[in-house]
């Protein structure tokens, strides 16, 4: 990403709705894997501006990484009791990737060129029974100018999502696409912005504030998916089959 992203990033982050209910969806779920123990150690690969560890600092011992001088900054502004490195996974950071208890990659795998083989070199320096929770962006349809600003190789399919760890000695707790009910607005905005050959919000993205009812109603709407997120992970009930992301709860065995 660029300065302009990480700029918009930090202004939208504490308030925006889609900043705002993922991130209530990703610590409520550790909450639940971890039974909120503050011993466990977290560390997020590619923070941004640092938002979902902040929220996470209050309850856990959490450091993060970006390979952004800009994202680093305002991660340690936002975070400043967390330890936070410049540098790329996994090189930089193999000392904190082996002692994580819950490692973290949100909306990261999408920039990363050669991503199954960047996974496999974080995972393989995972220690027994660490979790690994994975966000990314999902289906081709909506690829837009907003995906090419943030400089993304790719948005997922189910199967190319699951076929970077279907290889690998886990456990799979939960696997679902989400951010669903909204799906079909998103798909109309990725519509226009790609008739219209650019984006419909700040720094190249599709990312703007809307009034501050609308905000409210899209926060509850999204966030109101954690229910069947949750009886998927541990109740083996249907998950999502269809949502502009894909979340994945995996324990290394």
């Amino acid at each position: 990403m660029e300065k302009e992203q990480f700029e918009a990033f930090d202004e939208f982050e504490d308030n925006h709705w889609w900043f705002k209910a993922r991130r209530k969806i990703i610590t409520d779920i550790i909450d639940e894997i971890t039974e909120r123990n503050p011993e466990v150690f977290i560390f997020e690969i590619g923070m941004g501006t640092g938002g979902t560890l902040r929220d996470l600092s209050r309850f856990y011992k959490v450091a993060g990484s970006d390979i952004s001088p800009d994202a680093v900054e305002k991660a340690k502004k936002r975070v400043p009791e967390a330890k936070i490195i410049l540098g790329r996974a996994p090189d930089d950071i193999v000392e904190f990737i082996e002692r994580t208890d819950v490692l973290l990659l949100l909306d990261v795998l999408e920039h990363v060129e050669k991503d199954k083989e960047w996974f496999d070199s974080i995972f393989t320096k995972l220690k027994q029974n660490a979790y690994l929770i994975l966000t990314v962006p999902a289906r081709r349809d909506l690829w837009s100018p907003h995906d090419v600003s943030n400089k993304h190789y790719r948005r997922y399919e189910k199967k190319e999502f699951r076929d970077l760890f279907s290889n690998l000695d886990i456990e799979v707790l939960l696997f679902s696409f989400f951010n669903t009910k909204l799906y079909p607005l998103i798909k109309l905005i990725r519509i226009i912005t790609n008739m219209k050959g650019s984006s419909s919000g700040h720094g190249g993205m599709d990312l703007f504030m809307p009034p501050a009812f609308l905000n409210n109603l899209f926060y509850n709407i999204f966030k109101s998916e954690k229910k069947t997120l949750f009886e998927a992970m541990l109740n083996a009930q249907k998950p999502y089959s269809n949502g502009t992301s894909l979340i994945a709860v995996i324990k290394k065995k």
